[in-house]
């Protein structure tokens, strides 16, 4: 979902339109984006980069960026009001994750721990 800080110049705008957003900076990743979200990272032709996705928080919570975030990681902001969604109705993205291992290993305790860890929202 795209986000910015709640001091970033649109946080206190009830209408946003799309043209006005896009033009903001986003805080990127600096690696290829994967496939079902490229359309949206194409929208933003001002572009700052960061490998971490801690880095890509820290420059949106700045007040001077836009980016997006997995909502795991700004749900907390979002509910101390440090994070706003923007348009959460069209800006947002989801990525599928998978977990690889040897078929040989499927019964060993940390493989089966580590599985039984992981968490799936939808």
């Amino acid at each position: 979902m795209l986000y910015c800080g709640s001091q970033h110049p649109l946080a206190g705008e009830q209408q946003v339109s799309e043209e006005l957003l896009t033009q903001q900076e986003l805080a990127a990743p600096s690696h290829a984006v994967l496939s079902g979200a490229a359309h949206l990272y194409r929208l933003f032709p001002h572009r700052s980069t960061a490998n971490h996705m801690a880095a890509r928080l820290a420059m949106i919570l700045s007040g001077q960026f836009v980016g997006f975030l997995p909502e795991y990681l700004a749900e907390r902001y979002v509910q101390s009001g440090e994070l706003l969604a923007l348009h959460p109705e069209r800006f947002r993205y989801r990525i599928q994750n998978a977990a690889t291992y040897k078929r040989s290993a499927a019964e060993h305790p940390a493989l089966r721990l580590f599985l039984e860890s992981l968490v799936v929202r939808d």
